[in-house]
């Protein structure tokens, strides 16, 4: 089979990349996630239909089926092509990895951390509502303790006595994590 004519058929690929060209992007990204790699792949696509003349025809019917099946094959091998080389540096940058950086991983200290922030936890919940309302006032939503005395109707001495309260009985739980 001889190629087509050059300008007939450029028109081809170029009227194929209007009807199915929003299409096809929309598969690749709904793989890749990342609407400019997509572009490229989508771009490669029709690069490697045009290089390889591939006889491509707008009006047929198995076109649309062609180029869709192409463009799976051109996600699995953009998959394909950056897990190799994920793996690669991984595997063979393993001994550069600096231990100070990147210590290792100790089950024992995230068991420990897993248990303190569980405590701490419990610690809250055991406070009335009201006094957890305030804590999070102060702490997280950083809301002066005079603000935090108006909204309650209270003094602002009450609110750091309540504040310190707190303190004291999650410093007092907490000690034997850190003794």
């Amino acid at each position: 089979m001889r190629p087509p004519k050059k300008k007939d058929y450029r028109d081809r690929v170029a009227e194929c990349y209007t009807r199915y060209g929003t299409k096809l992007f929309r598969i690749i990204d709904k793989k890749i996630h990342n609407a400019h790699i997509s572009e490229e792949l989508l771009h490669d696509l029709f690069l490697k239909i045009y290089k390889n003349q591939k006889d491509i025809d707008p009006s047929k019917e198995h076109t649309e089926i062609y180029l869709i099946t192409a463009a799976i094959n051109l996600v699995r091998d953009y998959f394909r092509r950056n897990s190799f080389e994920l793996n690669n540096i991984v595997h063979n940058d393993l001994e550069l990895i600096d231990d100070e950086l990147y210590p290792t991983v100790d089950v024992e200290n995230i068991y420990i951390e897993g248990e303190v922030i569980s405590t701490l936890f419990d610690i809250i919940n055991r406070f009335p509502k009201k006094e957890r309302k305030i804590l999070w006032r102060y702490h997280f939503l950083h809301h002066r303790v005079s603000h935090i005395a108006k909204d309650f109707n209270t003094s602002e001495y009450k609110i750091k006595k309540i504040l310190q309260k707190m303190y004291n009985l999650i410093r007092d739980e907490l000690s034997d994590f850190f003794a």
